[in-house]
């Protein structure tokens, strides 16, 4: 939970130390509303970073090939403890699938579950330059409404990068 009162910064660190993508906001008793990650960046926006992403993206991507099965990929994501797994065709990301494939997954009859993990995955990918900055990636996170930006170096997958990363990092750093 948030109080309304409360410096965002702090708020920011609590969401990032929960994982959680939203607070309650609570005044007393009673609830006023809810602080999403959004709420954060756009309130952190006018922190300037100018450091690359390489310096905060995660280097373990937990992947699976494009051809998987889907139940590979449900089990892969329960297992691995992160909210998506990038889709890749041999070297090339090409999707991701999230907790909202994986619940969708959950109404397909058994035997739709040795499809290939490209039937419901989500082919919609942001990818940036490992030397972007970091203020310029939290803008597009931002625009873009996205939770996840996969890291690429010569068009190679590198790293992966949250929208909880970045609030991490612009809540700590100097307003």
């Amino acid at each position: 939970v948030a109080r309304p009162d409360e410096p965002l910064d702090d708020a920011a660190w609590r969401m990032v130390a929960a994982r959680a993508h939203r607070l309650v906001v609570v005044e007393g008793e009673r609830t006023v509303g809810i602080l999403s990650v959004r709420d954060v960046l756009d309130g952190l926006a006018d922190r300037k970073l100018a450091e690359p992403i390489r310096s905060i993206m995660n280097t373990e991507v937990i992947t699976l090939e494009i051809g998987d099965p889907i139940s590979k990929a449900v089990h892969g994501l329960a297992s691995a403890g992160v909210h998506g797994l990038v889709v890749m065709d041999g070297s090339r990301a090409v999707g991701v699938f999230t907790q909202a494939e994986a619940l969708a997954a959950r109404h397909l009859p058994p035997a739709l579950l040795n499809d290939p993990v490209e039937e419901v995955m989500s082919s919609e990918t942001i990818c940036f330059d490992v030397d972007t900055p970091i203020d310029q990636v939290a803008t597009a996170v931002r625009n873009m409404h996205v939770r996840r930006i996969l890291v690429v170096h010569q068009r190679q997958l590198v790293g992966i990068l949250s929208d909880l990363d970045l609030v991490d990092v612009l809540a700590r750093a100097a307003g």
